[in-house]
């Protein structure tokens, strides 16, 4: 991931300074401060950089995917804060959550209010086909975390499957999008943006399934928010299921390998691919990331 900050230094610092500007400070100051914490605590970026990553791979102009890139992040900030929430986590990325600054009536309306500036921004491209596509990820983001709760309470029916579709859904879906959106923008030929979709929700298989093992191995220090979450709230993921099973701790690598193998498939769909040299190299090395991260 160093390697793609440095290439890509400028377009992240260009993220960022589109971020800010996209919800300034206004009234009523204690909701617009509660919706800019979360945007002003950094993160990975992942999704954002993947937009326009993607929309240089197939030949496109990188800057023009930039709004479709920041109204994805958007989205996806204003799950965070709403994932929070319902989950009753005080840590994120290293800072308080805004629900326990601001309380939780403020937080859910910041969230709602970040949902609100992604559609703006988004309808102010010449794209409309991408503001379905955020549209459905959207809705899919909601059934897996409402289908993640239900199985919370009926731990007996979880299975590898059904985890799986979770993580389809509740992360796999948007980031999915944030790669198809690229290559839209940029011009992309059918098979190339067929296959970059398919890369996308791959890299988001393996990102989620990762984030799953970080839970349990690493420390809260290290990953700037709660550690163990998931065991203590029986989460339904592929690490709880080894639980289940009373394999986690010889195991826990089984979860691994799942992750690098879906980082590998995504690989393998755009291998054969005519991409741009650095962006082709840029996505394999975020494949990897997602599936090895630290963090």
């Amino acid at each position: 991931m160093r390697n793609i900050i440095e290439a890509y230094d400028d377009m992240i610092g260009i993220i960022n300074d589109r971020l800010a500007e996209a919800v300034p400070l206004a009234e009523p100051s204690s909701l617009y401060k509660a919706v800019g914490h979360l945007l002003k605590a950094g993160g990975k970026k992942v999704r954002p950089l993947l937009t326009l990553v993607c929309c240089e791979a197939v030949g496109g102009n990188a800057i023009d995917s930039l709004d479709i890139a920041v109204a994805i992040e958007l989205l996806h900030v204003a799950s965070l804060i709403h994932d929070d929430i319902l989950d009753g986590d005080t840590l994120r990325r290293g800072m308080r959550t805004v629900h326990s600054i601001w309380g939780t009536e403020t937080a859910i309306v910041a969230g709602d209010l970040l949902i609100g500036k992604a559609i703006e921004i988004a309808t102010h491209t010449e794209y409309p086909g991408v503001l379905n596509l955020m549209a459905l990820a959207t809705i899919e983001m909601c059934e897996g975390e409402i289908l993640e709760r239900e199985l919370q309470k009926n731990i007996e029916l979880i299975s590898e499957e059904i985890c799986l579709e979770i993580v389809k859904k509740k992360t796999a879906s948007l980031i999915r999008v944030a790669a198809e959106s690229g290559a839209i923008v940029g011009g992309g030929s059918e098979k190339m943006v067929e296959s970059i979709s398919r890369y996308g929700e791959l890299v988001g298989m393996a990102f989620q399934v990762r984030d799953d093992v970080l839970n349990f191995i690493s420390d809260e220090s290290i990953i700037k928010k709660p550690s163990r979450t998931d065991l203590t709230a029986m989460r339904p993921n592929l690490v709880l299921l080894n639980h289940a099973n009373s394999k986690l701790d010889c195991r826990i690598k089984d979860v691994q390998e799942t992750a690098e193998s879906f980082s590998d498939r995504a690989k393998l769909e755009i291998r054969e691919l005519e991409l741009q040299r650095k962006s082709k190299n840029a996505l394999e090395e975020l494949a990897d990331f997602a599936s090895k991260r630290l963090f």
